[in-house]
């Protein structure tokens, strides 16, 4: 489904938490004006690579910090958002990225297990026996080759995953204000990576539901 597409993209080719879409109970997530360049009124971005701005409270280190999402990652959040509003939902600036309908839950932000069940389904019926959270050691593992071809230094693509790193103050994951040449240099190291995480037939990248769960490069990751 377009939700489930929108919810991978932002874990694998973003390097999200899963608590960063949705709190274990549902109570807070991430919204809309949490897109930096989400035009709300046509649900279209202005500027891809999109900034993702992480704030304080869906951050593990409760630092914030500033991650990004590419031209398909951005695509599958406006489809996906379109659809919500044919469907008659008003969107704002307040509405949950990855809302769930349930009624129990009026907060409408997924629990942790609206994320990962969604998600884990959709890989057994592809054939794979693979977990929600390795869409995050996809990212981690793609920025790792990047990095050993000279397109990303190493303290940077930490900190879009949201890691403390000794490089923090120059790439701005511990503020909000990043000055506009560190966010330029960091939005185009992005998308200088961004050719190793795309899955729409690029030549240098896997499919995401081929997406290998042995031969990765593995170093300890932070939930």
């Amino acid at each position: 489904t377009l939700k489930i597409r929108a919810t991978v993209l932002l874990i694998a080719h973003a390097g999200l938490r899963l608590r960063v879409l949705g709190e274990q109970d549902g109570t807070n997530g991430m919204v809309l004006s949490h897109l930096a360049e989400l035009d709300i009124e046509c649900l279209e971005f202005t500027q891809t690579p999109c900034v993702i701005n992480v704030p304080r409270e869906l951050s593990k280190t409760s630092r914030p910090y500033l991650t990004f999402l590419g031209e398909e990652g951005c695509a599958a959040v406006s489809a996906y958002l379109k659809q919500r509003r044919a469907d008659g939902e008003t969107l704002s600036p307040t509405s949950p990225l990855i809302h769930t309908t349930s009624a129990r839950n009026e907060n409408r932000f997924l629990t942790r297990n609206g994320i990962t069940t969604p998600i884990r389904k959709a890989i057994r019926s592809a054939g794979h026996n693979m977990r929600p959270y390795d869409l995050r050691h996809y990212f981690q593992s793609r920025m790792q080759i990047a990095e050993t071809r000279g397109l990303v230094p190493r303290a940077m693509h930490r900190s879009w995953m949201g890691h403390v790193v000794d490089m923090a103050a120059r790439y701005g994951i511990a503020r909000n204000n990043i000055d506009a040449d560190l966010l330029a240099e960091s939005r185009s190291a992005y998308a200088r990576c961004e050719r190793f995480l795309v899955s729409l037939g690029a030549n240098d990248a896997p499919q995401l539901d081929q997406m290998p769960t042995s031969g990765m490069i593995q170093e300890p990751i932070t939930r």
